[in-house]
């Protein structure tokens, strides 16, 4: 899947905490081909789930998140946590896994 780093600075910047959410967990469920689901579990309070994986995550961690240095931080914070639960993946496999995990393949 391919991606635009400064088109996500400007959806991380502009688009409001639940939203841009719902936009990385799309984003997500097309890398791994797979459904990912957002469901508010209380009042600002965000579960998604993927596959058998699943972790919580308040709107003001996304609006954290989104807004720090790097537009990968909310995608990189949900995988982690799937990593930690036992989901594997090779952190070079698309464009996308490396923007999220800062990876740079350099061809000489």
């Amino acid at each position: 899947m391919n991606s635009s780093g400064w088109l996500r600075s400007i959806m991380a910047v502009n688009m409001e905490a639940e939203k841009f959410l719902i936009h990385v967990a799309d984003i997500i469920g097309k890398e791994f081909e797979e459904d990912v689901l957002v469901l508010e579990v209380l009042k600002g309070e965000y579960m998604v789930v993927f596959k058998e994986y699943s972790t919580i995550i308040s709107k003001d961690m996304v609006e954290k998140l989104k807004m720090e240095f790097d537009p990968y931080l909310v995608d990189k914070h949900i995988l982690n946590d799937f990593i930690k639960q036992g989901f594997e993946f090779d952190k070079r496999r698309s464009q996308y896994i490396r923007y999220v995990y800062g990876v740079i393949d350099v061809d000489y």
